[in-house]
């Protein structure tokens, strides 16, 4: 892959991480914080434990989710360090351009994916993601 490619996809997923690192610290402190549990007040009817837990439940989903992105990007981003960004790691092609514009931390390429999101399907009846 010429290297202004990976110039320019290091410095674009070095920026979308910070992003991400700064709304996961932000979604901590909010839950950390307890805001939201003040608004809803003291009384804790039923109604109130219910929209507690769903919040919780949510936040948690977003923090996973930062998670699981940064455990991406740092994969991306170490890869581009050693010298294997853009290396689909099925069957070692090199990953087109366009699906790393779209997809900047992707391992496989478009075939593989495909491949691999088919015998998952055929498996469970589900998708990969």
């Amino acid at each position: 892959m010429h290297s202004e490619y990976v110039d320019s996809f290091s410095s674009d997923l070095a920026r979308t991480r910070a992003d991400l690192l700064s709304e996961y610290f932000n979604c901590q402190r909010e839950m950390a914080s307890g805001e939201y549990r003040k608004v809803v007040g003291s009384g804790l009817e039923e109604g109130d434990r219910s929209t507690m837990y769903h919040f919780d439940q949510m936040t948690l989903f977003k923090l996973a989710s930062f998670k699981k992105q940064l455990d991406q990007i740092d994969r991306a981003l170490n890869m581009i360090k050693s010298g294997d960004y853009g290396i689909c790691s099925c069957c070692h092609s090199e990953i087109g351009v366009a699906r790393l514009r779209s997809v900047p931390f992707a391992v496989h390429c478009r075939d593989c994916q495909e491949q691999l999101d088919r015998q998952v399907r055929e498996k469970t009846g589900k998708t990969a993601c």
